[in-house]
């Protein structure tokens, strides 16, 4: 006989801790045991029973009846997933301490208040109130996976899209507007008149097949909300924007015969008190390790460039985030020291050179033991021939960056790029397409955020594109 799990109970298996919680109802979302990970899924029979009951009541229904949701203590929540009842180790169960036990365990807020003030602590303690409430309302996945042009791609993450949509399997999604629906058919016979096949707005950079498109989120705001809500699937625990009007979206692109398809963006507040170059960054994952995400590191440093600006991305940065960002700044500082002289370089004067922030510069070379403070000073400490040794073997390799020779300047811009969305007769802005007949969902919910991320993908049969008339 099983023992009985309750919220907040702990199991162990294969050295490793993992906690479940479980969508039905018997056993209380927030359990934690063990599982068996990637443990591949059957077709569950819900009645198993010789003489099935089409309608069970709660208390009929069965642990082993069910899939649970798995989420894996001490990893990153996009590996989360539903298993089944036989992938769980039951016998590694720890019971859980009772509330009462808990409530006198120290608290984190009461260290704090010798040296905080009452209304600083109200506002820390309100803002995890906020935040636990976020991570209770975006915990599963509402829609597994996509299907956009030719790619079907896990998620990784909620997204608030409008509830009706929450209970599909495969969302499908228009990849020149980015407007979605439940069904395949519908989004075919909304290609049969979307006559779009770029990004709206002004396209600031081409080289070769590959454009960025600069999209106003004031004059867009259909496209802008609904490319927040598609990346919020690959993008985890961030604030939220109901309104894009203050942002610029910068969109990249790999343009063929059917017309732009979208890469990945960029987004960044118009005016940034803290001079913040960039907000929000994702590639999306069917292009992932394609260099594209340093491509658009790039992009930021050149436009700060051009606005003779010195720029810096939103902290906090994400893991994956901080790990692409000291990647291409110790890509930039290695290239500047192996064509300077040393006794010509400062901390000011390469961040004049490259538009990277004082702060992100020592916290690269502090990172790479080649920055000592030396009587009140920071002093760049290089190492030549590891410079060179890194520098022979970027050659090998090269990455993918913004070149500035094709930055197009405000003068330069196209006069009929800029384009402004048609007036859509909904009650809101929906960006959900309808039936056949072509009615809009209304949908009021935008997320943006901030990391860099990638995901698997599985190739589709390609049947859902659309002619290019």
């Amino acid at each position: 006989m099983h023992p009985m799990i309750e919220t907040g109970d702990t199991i162990d298996v294969n050295s490793t801790s993992m906690g479940i919680s479980a969508q039905q109802k018997t056993i209380i979302v927030g359990k934690k045991l063990s599982a068996l990970p990637r443990y591949p899924i059957p077709n569950l029979d819900p009645n198993p029973n010789p003489n099935p009951n089409p309608n069970p009541k709660p208390n009929e229904l069965r642990d082993k009846d069910c899939l649970y949701y798995v989420h894996y203590v001490d990893f990153d929540r996009r590996l989360d997933e539903w298993l089944p009842y036989s992938a769980l180790l039951l016998d590694t169960l720890q019971k859980a301490p009772p509330e009462s036990e808990l409530a006198l365990q120290p608290n984190s807020h009461k260290k704090r208040r010798c040296t905080t003030g009452s209304a600083a602590l109200g506002a820390s303690m309100a803002l995890e109130q906020l935040e636990k409430e976020h991570e209770e309302m975006t915990k599963v996945k509402n829609i597994t996976k996509i299907r956009i042009g030719k790619w079907e791609v896990d998620t990784w993450y909620f997204s608030p899209y409008p509830l009706e949509y929450a209970d599909c399997a495969c969302l499908h999604v228009c990849e020149f507007c980015l407007k979605y629906a439940k069904k395949k058919n519908t989004v075919i016979a909304h290609r049969q008149s979307c006559k779009v096949r770029r990004p709206p707005g002004k396209e600031i950079y081409r080289e070769n097949n590959v454009s960025v498109f600069e999209v106003d989120g004031k004059r867009n705001k259909m496209y802008c909300q609904n490319l927040c809500l598609l990346s919020k699937l690959f993008l985890d625990h961030k604030t939220l924007y109901y309104d894009v009007d203050p942002f610029f979206f910068y969109v990249i692109t790999e343009t063929d015969d059917k017309g732009a398809h979208i890469v990945g963006y960029f987004s960044k507040e118009k005016e940034s008190v803290n001079e913040y170059n960039l907000a929000c960054i994702l590639t999306f994952p069917q292009f992932q390790r394609s260099g594209y995400g340093k491509f658009i590191i790039s992009v930021s440093y050149e436009i700060s460039k051009r606005e003779d600006r010195i720029g810096s991305p939103e902290k906090p940065l994400s893991d994956l985030g901080k790990l692409s960002y000291r990647s291409y700044w110790t890509y930039v500082l290695f290239h500047v020291f192996v064509n300077k002289e040393a006794k010509d370089l400062g901390i000011n004067e390469i961040s004049k050179l490259t538009s990277i922030r004082t702060e992100d510069i020592i916290s690269t070379l502090q990172s790479l033991n080649m920055v000592k403070m030396w009587r009140g000073q920071w002093v760049i400490h290089i190492d030549k021939a590891r410079v060179r040794d890194y520098c022979e073997k970027a050659k090998g390799k090269a990455m993918r960056l913004c070149k500035s020779e094709y930055l197009r300047h405000d003068e330069e811009y196209m006069s009929g790029d800029e384009e402004e969305e048609e007036e859509v007769e909904v009650g809101g802005t929906g960006g959900g397409v309808g039936g056949v007949r072509g009615e809009m969902e209304t949908n009021t919910n935008v997320v943006s955020s901030n990391i860099n991320v990638s995901g698997g993908v599985r190739g589709a049969d390609g049947k859902f594109e659309a002619k290019v008339k």
